[in-house]
């Protein structure tokens, strides 16, 4: 009676298991699938199916490629933050660029106040938050920071990262969005800045 017991407390752990599981799955789907809807420039939802920890180039792979309109530099973001961008495609894979590469550089902005900055990969699974101008690093610990749309490519507002702890006067930032956690992402297409209108005659 007693190892009948523990096969069905056995069985009814396993159930659970699976049950927290598949809620965590179905909540995962529901922010990418708000995220499609929401976002009018999303290319495709990709499973990220692969992501590099101990190479130089910090890439991951998406399963979805050029056949479904995938192109290099398109960004790629999850609904935590921004991923990367197109490195290179395949029919039906392509590898991404990931932003805590050291050839990745962002364009982002601090939410509070907006103050400017780039952030670029340390190859550590962090980024590396630098000012804009020859002043002292204004970013603290917490900062949010978030894509500016300077330059195109990223749209503005995507979440980036948030400050860890300065170096110097160099911050590093925790990015927002973990590949070795995240299942599901997003590809857009590029941003384009709108033109300013011209002065009135």
């Amino acid at each position: 009676q007693n190892a009948a017991l523990r096969r069905q407390v056995d069985a009814n752990r396993t159930t659970l298991i699976e049950a927290e599981a598949i809620k965590q799955e179905n909540l995962r789907l529901k922010r990418l699938l708000r995220l499609t809807e929401v976002e009018t420039d999303v290319v495709g939802a990709a499973h990220l199916i692969t992501s590099t920890s101990g190479s130089i180039a910090r890439i991951a792979r998406i399963d979805i490629g050029s056949a479904r309109g995938v192109m290099p530099g398109m960004p790629v973001r999850a609904p935590e933050g921004l991923i990367g961008r197109v490195l290179r495609t395949g029919p039906s894979t392509a590898d991404i660029l990931m932003i805590i590469d050291e050839g990745n550089v962002v364009p982002v902005r601090r939410t509070r106040d907006n103050v400017p900055g780039i952030s670029h990969g340390r190859g550590d699974g962090t980024v590396e938050i630098r000012t804009l101008n020859a002043e002292r690093n204004p970013f603290k610990p917490g900062d949010v920071l978030v894509t500016s749309g300077i330059g195109g490519l990223y749209r503005p507002n995507i979440p980036v990262a948030v400050v860890a702890r300065l170096e110097g006067d160099r911050a590093v930032a925790i990015p927002l969005a973990n590949p070795s956690r995240i299942e599901l992402v997003a590809v857009q297409r590029p941003y384009r800045p709108t033109a300013a209108a011209g002065p009135a005659a």
